[in-house]
Order: C-alpha cells, then sequence, then structure tokens
C-alpha cells in the first residue's frame, strides 16, 4: 500500500510539474530545428560541471556547485561559498544527516523501498549532473546525449543537481528526525542548544545567496546615453533603422554593471527588432550557437572590419 501510495503522489508531482513547464515544454517540441540537435561534444565539454578553483569536480558538484562558469577565469570576479571553511564545515555535517538518514530509511522495512529508489535517484543525478567533464562517468555521459532522445537538452548538466538537491534534502531530514529522537533524552540545556543550531546548517551551506550574494548582485541604472539612444529609436517606431551594438560580444563587463559579467543587456534595453547585438557565446571550444545566414553575415562582417570600408 505504502509504495502505490509513494507512486501515486510521485506521478501527480511529475504530472503537476510537466503542466507548469508547457510554457517551454511545447514551444521546444514544436520547433522545427531544435537548438540540441546541432550540440556535439565541444558544446558538452564546454557546458559541463566545473571545478571551483582547488575544488575538484566531483567534490563540488557533491557540495551542489560545478556551474560551468565555474572553470573559467572570470570566476575572480566573484566570491563563492567553496572559499570559507563555514561552508565545508556545513557541508560535512549535512552529508552526516544525508548518510544517517539513508541508512535509518533503508533499514526500516516500510521505507525501504522508497529509500532505495530516493537513493538511486540521488546516484543517477549526481552522475548525470557532471557531465562531460573530466571524470570517471564522462563517457556514460557522452553515450547518453548521443543516444537517449531530448537528453542532449540538458547540455547544461549542472542543472541535475537540483534533483540531486531534492534527494540530499529528503535524507537529510530523516537524518535531523532521527538525531532529534537521541537528542530528547538529553539534558533539555543541550537539546535547545543543538536543535537550533541543526537548521542553521542550511543557512551556512547557502553561504552569500542572502543579501545578494555578499551585495555582488546590485540593481544599477543605465547610463543617461542609453537613455538618450533608446529615444532616439523609440522616436521613429515604425522605422527599420536598427542599432549595432558593440562590443561584439554576447556576455560581456560593463563599467555601469559593476564590471561582472553579464549577458549583453542591449536587446532587452532597446528591443530585440531595434537592435543588432552579439549572440555568441564564446565559452571553452564554442564561439557561437547561431545558424541564420543574416546572423553569420553579420558576424563575419564586424569581427573582420578593418575600418576601411
Amino acid at each position: 500500500a505504502d509504495t502505490w501510495r509513494f507512486l501515486y503522489v510521485a506521478l501527480m508531482g511529475i504530472s503537476v510539474f510537466l503542466v507548469c513547464s508547457t510554457y517551454w515544454l511545447v514551444p521546444a517540441l514544436l520547433r522545427p530545428t531544435p537548438l540540441e540537435a546541432r550540440f556535439d561534444e565541444a558544446h558538452f565539454s564546454a557546458f559541463a560541471a566545473s571545478e571551483n578553483g582547488e575544488i575538484p569536480v566531483m567534490l563540488n558538484v557533491a557540495a551542489l556547485g560545478g556551474f560551468w562558469g565555474e572553470g573559467h577565469s572570470w570566476r575572480y570576479y566573484f566570491v563563492w561559498p567553496q572559499e570559507v571553511a563555514f561552508f565545508w564545515i556545513a557541508f560535512g555535517f549535512i552529508w552526516i544527516l544525508v548518510f544517517s538518514g539513508a541508512y535509518r530509511a533503508v533499514t526500516n522495512p516500510k521505507n525501504r523501498k522508497i529509500a532505495f529508489f530516493l537513493g538511486l535517484v540521488a546516484i543517477i543525478s549526481y552522475v548525470t549532473a557532471l557531465g562531460a567533464a573530466d571524470t570517471p562517468f564522462r563517457e556514460i555521459n557522452l553515450w547518453l546525449y548521443r543516444q537517449v532522445p531530448f537528453w542532449a537538452g540538458l547540455r547544461d548538466s549542472h542543472k541535475i543537481a537540483g534533483v540531486l538537491a531534492l534527494s540530499v534534502a529528503t535524507f537529510a531530514g530523516v537524518g535531523v528526525h532521527a538525531f532529534i529522537a537521541i537528542l530528547s533524552g538529553w539534558r533539555k540545556t543541550m537539546y535547545h542548544t543543538v536543535v537550533p543550531a541543526l537548521f542553521l546548517l542550511p543557512i551556512v551551506f547557502g553561504l552569500y545567496q542572502w543579501g545578494g550574494f555578499q551585495k555582488q548582485l546590485q540593481s544599477v541604472w543605465y547610463p543617461d546615453a542609453w537613455h538618450e539612444a533608446k529615444a532616439i529609436l523609440d522616436a521613429d517606431p515604425e522605422s527599420n533603422a536598427r542599432m549595432l551594438v558593440l562590443p561584439w560580444h554576447g556576455y560581456l563587463s560593463l563599467d555601469f554593471a559593476n564590471q561582472l559579467i553579464v549577458v549583453n543587456p542591449a536587446p532587452a534595453f532597446f528591443g530585440r527588432d531595434r537592435v543588432i547585438s552579439s549572440r555568441n557565446a564564446e565559452i571553452g571550444n564554442v564561439y557561437d550557437q547561431e545558424h541564420t545566414a543574416d546572423y553569420r553575415e553579420i558576424d563575419t562582417f564586424v569581427r573582420s572590419y578593418n575600418g576601411n570600408e
């Protein structure tokens, strides 16, 4: 009965997820030329899970890190929780709770099947979250990208770490429940000290997510020159005139955005139909993802222009 109840709840959860995801799933399925059909090994390697400084990729993903940008030189624009000892202390305690919860769930006949299923989900999500990174699982993941329909859409493999986080949170919750049961027999002062500390663990583990990532993410005003240019474009809405945005990069560092690397904001500010701007990724060995002839022609012209034409 418990197994059927679990399957029923899981099916309902998946159904709700799919319904809520129709806004992107339906357009993705109806595209005549899916973007992921053009992905190759260069894409999978460029957007694979990454190390973070001295933290190897497998440990980084286990700590729910591993975003592909962490492996690029511009990671030094930011501060990272992996650089702080408190983060790894919290990481250690959380995984103690995870393994304790998993052991408790597996040894309980009532929850054993669910525990094995959730453990399998955790292992699969961890392995696949590594993607084409240089790990023992690289070839397995490359095979999945090539052979499993739609799997190439998970080129940014770190996305799957969200499923790993769900498994970690579930087992850790069971571990906390078991730990609290043990603590309840202790002196009240010890109990009331340790229990709040347990609930502080995820807050410490999420270091820098509070307060705008150590105030690294802040709202900024666009420069006056941008507003003046937009006013000129908006003054003639019927015109087919478009503005060329330089420098020609899809990601770039801007003075008014505190020099952080950001996606080129020009299309969002001026309107995509009013500007010609770079959509080039320039990540690893992937220069761009575009295949339209018009864009290719403009890209070639901008990159080869020497000022004499």
